[in-house]
């Protein structure tokens, strides 16, 4: 992400590793650089591999745990950024009035479903990535500010889930002929 680049402090990044991908601006940014956001997946997905084979060979086992989270965070928020884009890609192929199938198509197999869909794995990966960066934070800190800490996650949880829940009455009250909302609609 070459000409992409966050002004200010790291606290500044760390910010918008919290935005929400499906605002306006940030939808705009997952679809100019998807390939950027793809990218980055595999490379972080690359140093995952090799951080967890050092850590496998026994190297600086109090360290690596640490770049390896980092490593993890970045695979997570890419995959952020690239299921929105795809997500948007869902939603324009549904055109301005889609059927009720082709809207349960989308919404239940590709964006909804519970078990298997972009949903899912963004609340399986924040979940996963919760533990970790407790078990992290435990080992490098004091419990002070940890739940605050923590709440981020929770909150990062609850909006994947409200999302998903917030598609769910889409597709339940939804009748053929019905307006498509458009995906900013449902923004937090």
């Amino acid at each position: 992400m070459s000409d992409y680049t966050v002004s200010g402090s790291p606290w500044d990044s760390m910010l918008k590793f919290w935005e929400d991908p499906l605002a306006p601006a940030n939808l705009g940014l997952a679809l100019a650089r998807r390939e950027d956001f793809h990218d980055a997946r595999l490379l972080a997905e690359d140093a995952q591999e090799h951080l967890q084979r050092a850590l496998a060979l026994g190297c600086d086992p109090e360290t690596l745990p640490v770049f390896l989270l980092g490593a993890r965070m970045l695979d997570y928020a890419a995959m952020r950024y690239i299921y929105a884009a795809e997500m948007s890609d869902f939603w324009k192929q549904m055109e301005s009035h889609p059927s009720k199938r082709d809207l349960a198509f989308y919404l239940e197999n590709e964006i909804n479903d519970a078990a298997h869909s972009r949903i899912a794995d963004m609340i399986d990966a924040v979940s996963d990535l919760y533990e970790s960066y407790r078990t992290a934070w435990q080992a490098e800190y004091t419990p002070y500010r940890l739940r605050a800490a923590l709440g981020k996650w929770d909150a990062e949880s609850q909006y994947w889930w409200k999302l998903q829940g917030r598609f769910q009455i889409l597709l339940e009250t939804f009748r053929d002929g019905d307006a498509l909302p458009p995906l900013e609609s449902f923004v937090k």
